[in-house]
């Protein structure tokens, strides 16, 4: 039913779609309906909001946005083992660019062969290895511990998520470094 989704083209050329609410969705197979409330879906796979310095990738929202998405996600298959390694490697590079880029005073960012550590202040460490035999990115967190997630796809995105609680990673990465600095810290990995 995206009868209601409607198509702008601001100046600066990028093509915005507006869903309004709530209107029933149909993602991944699981019909769902979305919060009251109006999201703007940029075509660069990112969603922008009528606050401008809100804006967070495509994957992420639709990993943890809504129930319906992450149970959808978390009922896809698996990767293929090649394409499981390439898109498992161009994450880890893209989260370890993204949290140089945005340092909010991390004590170490260190990343190599397959392994991600991040010290915060207070000397707070947060891993995350790639288990490319089993397929999986494995989370070491001081305050969610430790949590294993699979690839999934959904609708052509990539997506890492805890097959038993169906959370995505990034949203539990957020989360948890947000609490180790005592603010908010967005994360955006395309």
């Amino acid at each position: 039913m995206l009868s209601a989704l409607s198509s702008i083209t601001p100046h600066n050329g990028a093509r915005l779609f507006s869903l309004a609410a709530p209107y029933p969705l149909a993602f991944c197979g699981v019909s769902a309906r979305i919060p009251a409330f109006t999201r703007s879906f940029m075509s660069t796979n990112t969603i922008a909001s009528a606050n401008p310095a809100f804006s967070r990738s495509l994957s992420t929202i639709l990993s943890t946005s809504h129930p319906a998405f992450a149970r959808a996600i978390s009922q896809t298959e698996p990767q293929p083992e090649a394409p499981f390694s390439s898109i498992a490697e161009a994450f880890m590079d893209g989260l370890t660019a993204f949290l140089e880029d945005h340092d909010p005073g991390f004590q170490q960012i260190d990343y190599d062969e397959g392994e991600l550590a991040v010290i915060v202040p207070d000397d707070v460490a947060f891993t995350l290895n790639l288990q490319t035999h089993n397929r999986e990115l494995l989370l070491s967190s001081p305050i969610s511990g430790s949590t294993h997630y699979k690839l999934q796809t959904c609708g052509g995105v990539p997506v890492w998520v805890d097959p038993k609680s169906g959370r995505g990673l990034v949203d539990v990465l957020q989360a948890d470094l947000s609490a180790a600095l005592n603010t908010e810290y967005l994360i955006t990995v395309d």
